[in-house]
């Protein structure tokens, strides 16, 4: 397979064995892909493809999923040590956003491009509204709020912070307090009597 060993991550994968008939087992993949958004991904890999039209459609999907997931790129020639972004005919905005709470964790993945031409102030600008909102909603479900509940203002924010501060300031003065009589108890504790010569 043009010198790609099995092991490679550009290998070839085996053939998967087709899904059993089971409604229950087709009901939980279809809930899988809806839940997970692997269509939307999918979707969005292959309009990668399509823009960009790479040379070897394996290695620049395997360098794009990778790169987003931090992993090492595949061994290159010494020549392809720099990138060529010449071949490149869109911009791409990219975000993966993770939050795990005490309770609930939240995910989600959001991904514009547009040709090199259209990308302009406001086209970015409304990207980076977008990703913010994306960004809110991700840590507003961390955080158990329903979706498209709005968020407080920022003012309230600092209020409820500011409010939390002063409790627990009162809570530390409080246990200050405590622990200084128990000092004092415990000074004034007479010492405890010899004992007696037997």
């Amino acid at each position: 397979m043009d010198g790609i060993s099995e092991s490679s991550p550009l290998a070839k994968p085996a053939r998967l064995a087709p899904l059993s008939k089971n409604p229950a087992s087709k009901a939980s993949v279809e809930h899988f892909f809806r839940e997970k958004k692997i269509k939307e991904l999918l979707q969005d890999l292959t309009s990668d493809l399509a823009v960009n039209q790479p040379d070897d459609p394996s290695r620049y999907l395997y360098e794009k999923i990778g790169s987003f997931f931090g992993l090492a790129p595949p061994p290159a020639n010494a020549a392809d040590d720099v990138p060529d972004m010449s071949s490149q005919r869109s911009c791409s905005f990219r975000v993966h956003v993770e939050c795990v709470g005490q309770e609930k964790s939240a995910r989600a993945h959001f991904v514009r491009r547009a040709t090199f031409k259209d990308a302009d102030a406001l086209l970015l600008n409304a990207w980076r509204a977008e990703g913010s909102k994306m960004v809110m909603q991700v840590v507003g479900a961390c955080l158990g709020e329903e979706p498209g509940a709005p968020t407080q203002p920022m003012d309230q924010q600092l209020d409820a912070l500011r409010e939390r501060i002063k409790e627990l300031e009162d809570q530390a003065s409080m246990l200050e307090r405590e622990a200084g009589m128990l000092r004092e108890a415990i000074a004034n504790v007479p010492p405890p009597a010899p004992p007696a010569p037997a």
